[in-house]
């Protein structure tokens, strides 16, 4: 199919190599395919590729609108790709049901190629051998392309894996079920661009990092300085954004939603990741989010419930995040230093901890210190490190930041004051509450 204006309406095709494929080398208009059957395709359920040749990043097909169509195959013998989109303008999926599938919608741009606007409502992707729904740009572009009511579970692999080339501005998912997969529920996992390097030939649609800023090659270029390339229009800005909010996450075999190493941008709101509904915990994390430089990213008022490994792994290095609301989660764990302005002390035996919550840019935190047998305690003024340096205020190097309390065991115990601030805004100091009192005069 490849003429304007092409409707297919209340049919059922079996056994063909594509049930229906739009292709060729010129985009439709108003492409439309309502209350069908495909059964047992060779290829492809449904394969969209069509678009206007030699037209640099088309867009294909435009007003198109897949509804209540039922893609399925034999148990033994599955559809490898229940519906497959490489190129479109604007396309709607309403009610379409793929069961026993390889994969069950597979949105894959080649270079060149772009999925323009993409909307997928009240749809079914069940019960297959490797993921629910497959984004894999490879040199393409995703500019948006949104979920909502949608089931995707009982896959051999992920219920959504996202890879391929970093090219994807805004996919979200919003109450949707992605539950008892063998892999994820979903799986944030693009190759993350390399840095921009000068005298180096870049293809149209290639991806770097520039002070830390994604961009994308708008013209094929051999790069020279980039403010230059920039200024010419040769590289546009973009940022990558993928949000899931109020979804269902259960009973995955591996994690309720995992991001790959250094991934950024996303954000879990409201969702519900553990055991919940007709689903058990997930086996392993409820989120995991592995050591790396991920940065931007929100994590906010979900439910993580009785998860294999725990709720959350929140082990991100970047400072510009928000993690904070979330039921089943207990405050994150850093090991405090303890050091002086004289001779060093030691911990020895004893034990020293500390747990703090980071909401925004606001960190409260909590230090404990007992000391043993064999702790040390040096000279001078103690202090004892932040898991986050302090904001500084004008002309005053340490704020009032709480409250300590300091029992000398057979002695009795005082209240003092903390203060943060010091070298580098990283430390924090105790000053007891009146000196001299209990125990050590001066902690800090």
């Amino acid at each position: 199919v490849s003429s304007q204006g092409t409707k297919i309406k209340r049919g059922r095709i079996d056994n063909a190599y594509h049930g229906i494929g739009s292709t060729g080398t010129t985009f439709a208009q108003g492409f439309v395919v309502e209350d069908c059957g495909i059964h047992a395709s060779a290829g492809t359920g449904i394969v969209i590729s069509n678009k206007t040749a030699g037209s640099p990043d088309s867009q294909g097909s435009v007003v198109g609108y897949i509804s209540r169509v039922l893609i399925d195959a034999a148990v033994l013998a599955h559809t490898p790709i229940g519906i497959d989109i490489q190129t479109c303008g604007d396309l709607t999926l309403v009610d379409i049901s793929t069961v026993y599938c390889d994969t069950g919608l597979k949105i894959a741009p080649q270079t060149g190629d772009v999925v323009q606007a993409l909307f997928v409502h009240n749809s079914f992707f069940d019960s297959g051998t490797t993921q629910g729904i497959h984004i894999s740009p490879s040199g393409g572009k995703v500019h948006l392309a949104r979920f909502v009511n949608v089931w995707c579970a009982s896959w051999g692999g992920n219920g959504v894996l996202v890879e391929g080339t970093n090219q994807i501005n805004d996919l979200s998912f919003t109450s949707c079920t992605l539950s008892g997969n063998a892999g994820n529920g979903a799986y944030i996992n693009p190759t993350l661009p390399s840095g921009w390097l000068t005298l180096t030939v870049y293809a149209l649609n290639a991806v770097v990092t520039q002070a830390g800023v994604t961009y994308w090659c708008a013209v094929a270029h051999t790069s020279g300085t980039f403010s230059t390339d920039l200024a010419a229009v040769k590289w546009v800005k973009f940022v990558p954004s993928y949000s899931f909010d109020n979804c269902s996450m259960n009973g995955n075999q591996n994690s309720g939603a995992a991001v790959g190493v250094g991934v950024g941008n996303f954000k879990f709101i409201g969702c519900t990741i553990g055991a919940g509904g007709q689903f058990d915990k997930n086996a392993l994390w409820g989120l995991s989010i592995p050591a790396g430089a991920a940065d931007n990213y929100v994590v906010t008022d979900n439910a993580f419930t009785g998860n294999g490994s725990g709720a959350l792994d929140d082990s991100g290095t970047g400072t510009n995040k928000s993690v904070y609301g979330n039921t089943g989660v207990d405050d994150t764990t850093w090991t405090p230093t303890w050091f002086s302005d004289g001779i060093a002390p030691a911990i020895g035996n004893g034990t020293l901890t500390g747990k703090y919550t980071k909401v925004c840019n606001l960190v409260s935190c909590v230090v404990g210190f007992k000391a043993g047998s064999t702790t040390t305690y040096g000279t001078g003024n103690y202090l004892f490190s932040l898991p986050f340096p302090t904001k500084a205020l004008a002309g005053m190097s340490f704020s009032f930041a709480g409250t300590a309390y300091i029992d000398d065991t057979g002695t009795g115990w005082s209240q003092g004051s903390v203060f943060a601030g010091g070298p580098a805004a990283t430390v924090f100091q105790i000053n007891t509450v009146p000196p001299g009192t209990v125990g050590l005069t001066r902690v800090g």
